[in-house]
């Protein structure tokens, strides 16, 4: 069990430190989300959060389960 936690945490570090890095000094998303805030009304921008979470909520996760090992 100690082995599995070490590889868990261990892929986590993997993928997780990078993308920190990549995002804190590379990437600057601010520009991004003003320019949809400048440019899109907030009911808009509402919507697309409200409607995006609606899809994605009603998949069940068993799904991407059942397509990434299909019996």
């Amino acid at each position: 069990m100690w082995w599995t936690a070490l590889k868990i945490v261990f892929v986590y570090f993997l993928v997780m430190v990078p993308l920190i890095l990549i995002f804190k000094y590379l990437i600057d998303l601010n520009p991004v989300f003003q320019y949809i805030f400048d440019n899109f009304s907030d009911g808009f921008v509402l919507i697309v959060f409200l409607v995006s979470e609606s899809i994605l909520g009603m998949i069940p996760p068993d799904l991407f389960y059942y397509l990434d090992n299909p019996i």
